[in-house]
């Protein structure tokens, strides 16, 4: 799914290089609607949201409330757009299904433990620099016991934000594996690393990136 998003997004890019600087430039929280393709397509809501483990989601939701798709790849070719797609006015129930599609990845979130997210995200990538350390310095002294536990909590809970911002900015900086592994050490002992069940001092609450109206055919 990630691969044809990233496709759209360079047939667009290479048709109209302008859209870069445009797209980017848009606040999270932006809203829009448009017409549907065909009678035969549902009305209501799409939302799309990114999860604490940084996994993008996109939730359909017709006018009733009801779920209309959980197909990622139904969904987006359902926002399919030309640049000279006219713009319509939300509903008046536009945010109201914005909020209730986010509960919704909200109580999928809580029903999802053991989950790594999208493989280019930093969770992902530092689950498997964790286990490649370890399984590399397998009898040495640099394999150490609390760096299985903070494994086992990454795979298991979801990253705080700060931390991810944190890590992020180490491996694009290109920080040996040592700056990596004692960082992840500290956030993990300062109770840093990750957002546990019974933790309250974190909201993690889906992010809320945009959204769009499908609406009838006038």
């Amino acid at each position: 799914m990630a691969s044809y998003a990233l496709q759209i997004w360079r047939t667009a890019v290479d048709a109209n290089p302008n859209l870069l600087q445009r797209i980017t430039s848009i606040p999270n929280w932006s809203y829009a609607g448009k017409q549907r393709a065909s009678s035969t397509t549902a009305t209501g809501v799409i939302t799309y949201g990114r999860t604490a483990d940084d996994t993008d989601v996109l939730t359909w939701l017709a006018d009733n409330g009801s779920i209309v798709s959980q197909s990622q790849y139904t969904i987006l070719n359902a926002l399919r757009c030309t640049p000279h797609t006219p713009r319509v006015d939300r509903p008046d129930h536009h945010f109201d299904l914005v909020k209730q599609s986010i509960d919704i990845m909200q109580q999928q979130m809580q029903t999802m433990t053991g989950t790594l997210g999208k493989r280019s995200g930093i969770k992902h990538r530092l689950y498997n620099f964790l286990s490649a350390y370890q399984a590399k310095t397998v009898n040495t002294l640099f394999n150490r016991p609390e760096i299985n536990a903070a494994i086992n909590d990454i795979y298991q809970f979801p990253m705080r934000e700060a931390a991810q911002e944190s890590l992020k900015r180490q491996f694009k900086a290109g920080a040996d594996d040592e700056t990596i592994i004692m960082m992840v050490l500290v956030l993990q002992e300062e109770d840093k690393l990750v957002i546990r069940n019974d933790d309250q001092t974190e909201q993690s609450e889906p992010q809320l990136i945009c959204s769009m109206s499908i609406m009838a055919q006038e």
